[in-house]
């Protein structure tokens, strides 16, 4: 859809006062509410923050099945050949929270010290109740 002389003067007025007209929720809003987007003549997105965020959360909404399965492609494609090779990566946050605390029982994420350490299992794991 071409845009006619006057839309476009008028969009031009609204830019020079720092405003834009969002297409979506038909508002016109200041520039700081758009986001950046390099290959546009303006250099901001069409539509608003707000009105992306709605659009994007639709649109997972919508293809939830499809975009699930890439990401499940795309984890055994890539990122297991990428621990493959890299076996010194740690696997999550929760490895590496573990992992310190196995260092140093008192450690706690915020810096400040466990007033009691954690409580070791046995080697066997956990007592069984007796059986009557």
């Amino acid at each position: 859809m071409t845009m006619t002389t006057k839309e476009r003067i008028k969009r031009n007025e609204l830019y020079e006062k720092g405003l834009k007209y969002c297409p979506h929720c038909k508002k016109i809003k200041p520039l700081s509410a758009f986001g950046k987007d390099h290959s546009s003549l303006d250099r901001l997105k069409c539509e608003c923050r707000s009105c992306r965020t709605l659009l994007h959360n639709d649109y997972q909404r919508r293809n939830r099945e499809r975009l699930r399965l890439y990401m499940r492609e795309y984890m055994r494609k890539y990122m297991r050949e990428y621990m493959r090779k890299h076996p010194q990566m740690e696997h999550s946050a929760r490895d590496r929270y573990r992992k310190k605390c196995a260092e140093n029982p008192e450690y706690l994420p915020n810096g400040k010290k466990r007033e009691k350490p954690f409580r070791v299992l046995k080697q066997n794991g956990p007592r069984k109740r007796a059986k009557k």
